[in-house]
């Protein structure tokens, strides 16, 4: 992908150069728009085909409800986030999830990257800090594991029962979030025995 965007930025500067009304620029501008479509096909193929096999080996999936239009205002990372097309991948999922018979759970994003999976106690870092160290529980995970677990927790908390109590008691099916995040899950038995 970065190859071609980058033969696309050449081809750009070379459209943009040509004369007006020229051949030069005519032969100059179908190439771009090869390229063009090219990047999008690229884009389209790579959504469809993540979007299925997380659909195969998840029946729920739990993501943050990311405002992406503020994202894009951070000129660090909207080249990254327009390049992957986030809205149009999590409107693929959410789609593919549907007509699998799955679902997509989205979650307010606050604090799951601050916050400790284990303990819930917040531990303030800047984006550069890769690793998640508490100096309350003393673990210590990849920034982004953490983040997930804290996400699937928030996910799998969201989904319980309006009478359920809320606090650390409170549990989904007899067992709490956390130990649901802890547990090997396995496929429901189908015998009639």
């Amino acid at each position: 992908m970065r190859k071609t965007s980058e033969k696309r930025k050449m081809l750009a500067r070379k459209f943009s150069k040509t004369k007006k009304r020229s051949n030069n620029r005519n032969r100059a501008r179908v190439k771009l728009a090869r390229v063009n479509e090219q990047i999008a096909n690229t884009r389209n193929d790579f959504g469809w085909k993540t979007c299925l096999a997380l659909i195969r080996k998840y029946k729920t999936i739990y993501m943050e409800n990311l405002p992406v239009r503020n994202m894009l205002k951070n000129h660090h990372l909207a080249a990254t986030i327009t390049d992957v097309s986030w809205s149009d991948f999590t409107n693929k999922l959410s789609f593919k999830a549907e007509s699998a018979g799955g679902r997509v759970v989205k979650v307010n994003p606050k604090n799951t990257s601050q916050k400790c999976s284990r303990c819930e106690e917040i531990v303030r870092k800047t984006l550069a800090v890769r690793m998640h160290r508490c100096p309350h529980c003393g673990l210590k995970i990849d920034r982004d594991i953490n983040a997930a677990q804290n996400i699937l927790i928030k996910g799998i908390g969201s989904e319980r029962p309006e009478s359920t109590p809320v606090g650390d008691e409170a549990t989904t099916d007899g067992i709490s979030p956390k130990q649901a995040l802890s547990m090997k899950q396995e496929a429901p038995c189908n015998s009639l025995g």
